[in-house]
């Protein structure tokens, strides 16, 4: 699928960036966040791990880059979460 390459185009552009070691892929379907963590963690050459989405505040917690691509029009998490994230993208 076309967004799903370009997702992982900018992910590998953010990896390499800011020399990234870990990586969270949440979505509302879990075979599809098992399914695009599994594709993506060959291809950026580390961990990247599948989150339920109801565990996603966890992963935002832990992380210091929160990149997001959704078609909804909900939030995805609270921005209070956000006070010490080094950057933050959002595609629709």
């Amino acid at each position: 699928n076309v967004l799903q390459r370009e997702i992982f185009r900018a992910q590998l552009a953010l990896a390499e960036r800011f020399k990234l070691k870990q990586a969270y892929f949440v979505d509302i379907l879990p075979e599809v966040a098992e399914a695009c963590a599994a594709e993506l963690e060959p291809i950026l050459g580390f961990p990247v791990k599948a989150i339920l989405l109801e565990d996603r505040e966890s992963a935002v917690r832990k992380s210091d880059i929160i990149f997001t691509v959704t078609t909804g029009s909900q939030a995805l998490f609270e921005h209070a979460l956000l006070p010490a994230l080094e950057a933050l993208t959002a595609n629709e």
